[in-house]
C-alpha cells in the first residue's frame, strides 16, 4: 500500500463496456431518475446560497477525487490479460465521498446526485478499474 498523492498521472483503461454492460447502466440510470421524481418532496429549494455551496462543493469533488489517497497493490498477483505488467493497482481515494455526502445534507436529493454523478465521470476519466463491466 502507497501513499499517493494525485492520480492525475496514470495508466487509462479505455475499454468501452460491453452491451450488458450499457444496458446495466442505463437501468441503474433510470433508476436514479425515478428515484429523484419520487423524492422532489424531499428536495430543497436553492437560492443563491445554494447554488454558491453546489459550486463550492463541485469543486471540491473534483479535488478530493484526483488528490490524497492510497494506491493498493497486489505484487503477488498475475496481471489482467492485455494489460502492462506493471501497472498501478487500485486506488482509494480517502475523502472522495464528503463533497457529495455533504451535497446530500445541504443541498437535497439532486444536488447529491449532481455531486455523486461527476464524482462518477472523474473516476470513469482517469480510468480507475472499478468498473465491473469493462472489458480490459
Amino acid at each position: 500500500m502507497d501513499f499517493v498523492f494525485t492520480l492525475l498521472a496514470g495508466i487509462p483503461f479505455p475499454a468501452p463496456p460491453t452491451l450488458a454492460g450499457w444496458f446495466v447502466w442505463v437501468s441503474l440510470l433510470g433508476v436514479l431518475v425515478y428515484l429523484l421524481y419520487r423524492q422532489r418532496s424531499n428536495q430543497n429549494s436553492w437560492g443563491g446560497r445554494g447554488w454558491g455551496l453546489f459550486v463550492l462543493l463541485f469543486i471540491l469533488t473534483a479535488a478530493a477525487n484526483l488528490l490524497i489517497g492510497l494506491r493498493l497493490t497486489s505484487a503477488s498477483a498475475r496481471p489482467l490479460p492485455g494489460l502492462p505488467a506493471n501497472a498501478p493497482g487500485s486506488a482509494l481515494m480517502v475523502f472522495s465521498a464528503i463533497p457529495w455526502l455533504l451535497g446530500g445534507g445541504f443541498l437535497g436529493p439532486l444536488g447529491a446526485a449532481g455531486l455523486g454523478a461527476f464524482a462518477g465521470l472523474l473516476c470513469a476519466a482517469r480510468g480507475d478499474p472499478v468498473f465491473p463491466f469493462s472489458d480490459p
